[in-house]
């Protein structure tokens, strides 16, 4: 209806493309010893990786949006990583739970 409308007063009618929402992951990347990490909500995201489940973490370098791609490690591991959003005036949200996946083959 409100297409009509639009259409009827002049005005072009585009299509609207639904974002999907991001959530915490991990995603074998296309390169051997490679992940995509993905966190929820946007912004500067801090990161841990873990080999073990989250025993033992590797803290890695901070991202100013909430996906980091992982290079270097051994192909076709299990890993798990973990975030916390940076907030504003430099205080932080809660580490997120592991989440688990595998390097690329």
């Amino acid at each position: 209806m409100a297409e009509k409308i639009c259409s009827g007063a002049g005005f072009d009618v585009g299509k609207e493309t639904p974002h999907t929402i991001r959530t915490n992951s991990v995603k074998s990347g296309k390169e051997p010893g490679s992940a995509i990490l993905n966190a929820e909500g946007k912004g500067i995201h801090e990161w841990e990786l873990s080999y073990d489940g989250g025993l033992t973490l590797k803290p890695l370098r901070a991202t100013t949006k909430g996906k980091k791609t992982l290079t270097g490690e051994k192909p076709d591991i299990d890993i798990w990583q973990r975030n916390c959003q940076v907030l504003p005036n430099y205080t932080y949200g809660e580490w997120t739970e592991w989440v688990a996946g595998k390097t690329g083959k």
